[in-house]
């Protein structure tokens, strides 16, 4: 997904509607809403997310020229009463060609919803990625009250070029 109203806003030569190849130029945007767990089974994360995301050039009908990727989120709650959990994770797999598309192949951001019941009020957290095995860190959370979500984007300067390289976005609860 893609925040199409902020990319309005921030490109004022769109004069019509937001098209799919105008959207191709600009990274795409993890949009999370975990389920929690009733009851909690220790053979189970206490909260998960799963879903995919296909990505092609928007014209080859070639199955093969595409990219696919799996999402699986996941974190458990903490063990202080009414506390934000520790750490949560996002596993990425993909598949399709070892090329880039175009821009929808890159990460921009990563908003996860309702920031209250899932009880991460007030806390902040340190994302990083690990991009081709290595593990690099690039940024911090910010909590969006207007529409209650724990939000992410890319430090300027960081750079995250492709999201078939990534295998895993963690968030580190900071002190």
């Amino acid at each position: 997904m893609q925040n199409a109203t902020a990319l309005f806003s921030d490109d004022l030569d769109v004069k019509k509607n937001i098209t799919t190849e105008y959207l191709q130029d600009h990274p795409v945007e993890l949009h999370l809403m975990p389920l929690c767990n009733a009851v909690a089974d220790p053979s189970m994360p206490d909260c998960s997310a799963t879903g995919q995301y296909i990505n092609d050039d928007g014209v080859t009908t070639d199955m093969t020229e595409r990219h696919r990727f799996y999402f699986t989120y996941n974190h458990n709650k903490s063990a202080t009463a009414g506390a934000a959990p520790e750490s949560m994770d996002i596993d990425i797999t993909s598949t399709g060609p070892n090329k880039t598309l175009n821009t929808n192949d890159k990460l921009g951001g990563i908003q996860i919803y309702d920031y209250t019941n899932m009880n991460f009020t007030g806390a902040v957290y340190t994302v990083s990625v690990t991009q081709d095995g290595v593990v690099k860190s690039v940024g911090s959370t910010k909590f969006r009250q207007v529409d209650d979500r724990l939000t992410w984007i890319p430090n300027i300067g960081v750079s995250i070029d492709e999201l078939r390289e990534i295998s895993k976005i963690s968030f580190a609860k900071q002190a």
